[in-house]
């Protein structure tokens, strides 16, 4: 009898029963969100931050899971997280992906403007009136 492991590459469900457990380790955890393999804790004083990072990381000790230090930003104020920058209970764009976005070069396709379009719409939180806006740009895709 074979056991595995490993979750196997090639599985389409991989991903999101990866990310099922993650969630389920760290559902108690304080202040503790976690996307996939992406870990923010935080908390209200330097104090809270370091208890729940140490929770944090004797969890994923617990499971056997490894975190990659070099990959790590430990006790700061502001975070690039989920291409969001958070800072003081605010999120902002990160510059970035903003960039990004202004270098793209102009859809030619269909395939082309559908890429554009979901590339802009991951930060429509933060154009007013952004579905007016795409309005005219999403109907080409009929």
């Amino acid at each position: 009898t074979y056991r595995i492991h490993r979750l196997s590459f090639g599985i389409k469900t991989a991903p999101a029963e990866f990310n099922r457990i993650i969630s389920q380790i760290i559902k108690d955890l304080d202040k503790t969100e976690a996307y996939f393999d992406d870990i923010i804790v935080h908390g209200n004083t330097y104090d809270e931050c370091i208890q729940n990072l140490q929770a944090c990381l004797q969890r994923l000790s617990d499971y056997n899971l490894h975190v990659n230090k070099n990959k790590c930003t430990f006790m700061t104020e502001k975070v690039e997280y989920l291409g969001h920058v958070v800072q003081h209970n605010k999120i902002s764009k990160s510059p970035v992906k903003v960039q990004a976005i202004q270098d793209m070069p102009r859809p030619h396709n269909v395939e082309e403007l559908k890429r554009f379009l979901g590339l802009v719409t991951y930060y429509s939180r933060f154009v007013p009136d952004f579905s007016t806006m795409t309005f005219p740009l999403r109907c080409l895709l009929k």
